[in-house]
């Protein structure tokens, strides 16, 4: 809302719609290893604490008027890549916490409550900005990373097993090769 109000670009919001989530698209294979390579918990505090700082920062900038287009589309790309870091381990960290009888009832709520929230998200940021203007939203957005990080710290999901060590180089390879070429041992 904000690039637009600055900017009065469709286009902008496009490329704000593509710095959000553009980086999820094209790093899933990396952020996705990160998740299975290092601890998730740590992986999602850090992200969240960088999240909320972020979006304070862009809070502050829009309260003090410094917002431009140009620091709204970095902020952005900034934020979409750490959701892209974040994204991998939220949905692993489901797994070690659930039994595995559960699982498909644990995932399928976490992309209900996920779902939900992309519904009503955009509702609610409109009765924020409506009540305490855009800076506003943004602060409170800032705010709500902080459920997650402290649901984070509240649960104690089973030790996570680690993937094997690989050379940077076959890391790289095995990223790229398609899914259909390494079929589920499950299946």
């Amino acid at each position: 809302m904000l690039i637009y109000r600055l900017t009065h670009s469709t286009v902008l919001l496009g490329v704000l719609q593509f710095a959000q989530f553009g980086p999820v698209l094209l790093l899933a294979p990396w952020t996705g290893a990160a998740a299975d390579r290092f601890n998730r918990r740590h992986l999602l505090l850090t992200t969240q604490a960088a999240q909320t700082v972020l979006t304070a920062v862009l809070a502050g900038f829009a309260f003090a008027g410094l917002a431009t287009g140009g620091v709204v589309l970095g902020f952005s790309f900034v934020l979409g890549v750490l959701t892209a870091l974040a994204l991998p381990a939220q949905q692993a960290l489901i797994a070690s916490l659930v039994d595995r009888d559960d699982l498909p009832s644990a995932v399928a709520l976490n992309s209900m409550t996920y779902n939900v929230a992309r519904a009503v998200g955009p509702s609610l940021a409109a009765l924020f900005i409506a009540a305490f203007g855009v800076a506003g939203a943004y602060a409170v957005n800032s705010v709500s990373y902080l459920v997650l990080a402290t649901a984070v710290l509240i649960v104690r999901p089973r030790p996570q097993e680690r993937s094997a060590q690989h050379a940077p180089h076959q890391q790289r390879a095995f990223s790229r090769r398609p899914a259909w070429a390494h079929p589920c041992a499950d299946a």
